[in-house]
């Protein structure tokens, strides 16, 4: 009896047969899930740098240009301030010329007023000088020439005397200042009134009245001037400017 019931042909298909359910034989097993499909390649890396390093180059361009108008708008405003400070400078400069000039005008006919004789039409003022010369006649025009002073008396003769380095406060405490030094040429008026002191037996504060041509006869500029009047001060009053028509002798003790 054979080892093979139905024949080494059976047996060869029943040991090629798969088992149930299996597939084929030689098949491999199923898993129950398919298989994934070939991965798909990225960018290359140089490219991602390049493009990277574009946009850094582009945002710094971009800066750089946004910085460059600034500073140049900045620049060009800078310019025009110096310009417009350059101008001012020149104005400032032009008007303090004009004012130095303007000042130097104004002490220039500050100084003429005080050292000219006023003119036109005035109220009659007193005014103490030292009479330098007095001529003229009967026949012709008196003229007196005077030198005016200022009588300072209290504080502010004490103030003048230190100024001018002499004793202060000054003696009977009055003070004299004489600085203009100008002298001004007057007319005396034939029919002045005339007080002067120490006229004959008269001394001290007691005046007297004398005539233009006994005052023309003693005082300087005269043939024979009088030594009391010399040096003396005295206060007239002139009218109008240019005309004396009065003339009285200051006592100092």
């Amino acid at each position: 009896m054979s080892d093979y019931p139905n024949g080494p042909q059976a047996t060869l298909e029943t040991a090629s047969a798969s088992p149930a359910g299996g597939p084929p034989g030689g098949a491999p097993p199923a898993t129950g899930a398919e298989h994934p499909g070939p991965l798909r390649p990225g960018a290359p890396v140089w490219l991602v740098v390049v493009a990277a390093f574009v946009a850094v180059l582009f945002g710094v361009g971009a800066t750089y240009a946004i910085l460059t108008r600034t500073i140049d708008a900045a620049n060009q405003r800078l310019a025009r301030l110096e310009a417009e400070k350059t101008d001012l400078s020149t104005r400032v400069e032009g008007l303090r010329s004009e004012i130095a000039s303007a000042s130097a005008a104004a002490a220039r006919l500050a100084a003429a007023a005080a050292n000219s004789t006023p003119t036109g039409t005035v109220t009659p003022a007193k005014q103490l000088c030292l009479v330098t010369n007095v001529t003229g006649s009967t026949s012709s025009q008196y003229t007196l020439t005077a030198d005016y002073v200022q009588l300072l008396t209290g504080a502010a003769a004490a103030k003048a005397a230190t100024e001018h380095g002499d004793e202060s406060p000054p003696p009977n405490d009055y003070y004299i200042v004489n600085d203009a030094k100008t002298l001004r040429t007057l007319e005396l008026s034939k029919d002045a009134s005339v007080l002067v002191l120490d006229w004959g037996a008269r001394t001290g504060t007691e005046t007297t009245k004398i005539t233009v041509p006994q005052f023309v006869n003693v005082m300087p500029g005269a043939a024979s001037p009088q030594d009391p009047w010399k040096s003396a001060y005295f206060w007239i009053t002139v009218d109008g400017g240019s005309r004396v028509t009065a003339v009285e002798e200051q006592y100092f003790p």
